[in-house]
């Protein structure tokens, strides 16, 4: 169990940093850039290429409650926490 956690965790922190990569790119980019619609799409496909670490991370932390520590559980969450964070920012900024 502890493997399937742990690449759940980075298969989470991957897409965390692909939406984070393409997330900094459309930042900087001016508004009238043509690649500017394509940088979101790339931000988004490390969402979805990502969900499978969203719907497992809070499953194991759920089902290792008994024998991880509160500290370890909130870890397995932080990326789906980042995640959440910086694709409602985007949403934000990007008028959606």
């Amino acid at each position: 169990m502890s493997v399937i956690r742990a690449i759940a965790f980075f298969w989470g922190l991957a897409a965390c940093i692909v939406i984070a990569y393409f997330g900094v790119q459309w930042w900087s980019s001016a508004p009238s850039d043509p690649l500017r619609a394509e940088l979101l799409v790339g931000s988004s496909m490390g969402l979805v290429y990502g969900s499978p670490a969203w719907v497992a991370l809070p499953l194991l932390a759920w089902l290792g409650r008994k024998e991880l520590s509160v500290r370890i559980q909130r870890v397995l969450l932080l990326p789906l926490g980042v995640a959440v964070l910086l694709t409602a920012m985007l949403a934000v900024q990007g008028g959606a």
